[in-house]
């Protein structure tokens, strides 16, 4: 590598969350797939790294600037313009801007992580897709998402 910058935006970067949806996929289902790999990501042994750079970014401005600008941008990104699209197609009652929305989406994953003990990660890990599905539905009805349309 011809810099610490290189080797560190290698080390840290991931294509967003590969996710191939059938053309008749919904919201519901997009978002249940996209939480499903983003929580698989976050409870491996490497999801560890992204915490890592978040937090040495707020003293590094090297790691700042790469992780925001290089690593994370493309994942949120994707977020962005999937919410985007689903609020131009009037699928939200309650909400007109993709932030908080997204957050509150990526935002429970992590934290589910976070306050899940290590010892019992295989436990989390096992019963993640009835938790995404309740999450994700939590987050889509305070949008107000109507899932009668699908």
């Amino acid at each position: 590598y011809s810099s610490r910058e290189e080797l560190l935006e290698v080390a840290l970067h991931e294509d967003p969350i590969p996710v191939d949806f059938d053309d008749g996929a919904d919201l519901r289902d997009q978002l249940i797939g996209i939480a499903g790999l983003t929580l698989a990501a976050f409870a491996s042994p490497e999801g560890i790294i992204p915490f890592r750079a978040f937090v040495d970014a707020a003293t590094n401005p090297e790691v700042g600037d790469l992780y925001y600008g290089k690593v994370a941008v493309a994942h949120v990104r994707y977020m962005y313009d999937l919410t985007n699209r689903a609020i131009a197609e009037g699928r939200f009652s309650a909400i007109d801007r993709p932030t908080a929305f997204i957050d509150a989406l990526l935002g429970g994953l992590v934290m589910h992580v976070l306050a899940t003990p290590p010892d019992k990660r295989a436990r989390m890990t096992a019963g993640a897709s009835e938790f995404v599905r309740d999450h994700v539905d939590l987050v889509l009805r305070g949008a107000g998402y109507d899932f009668g349309d699908g």
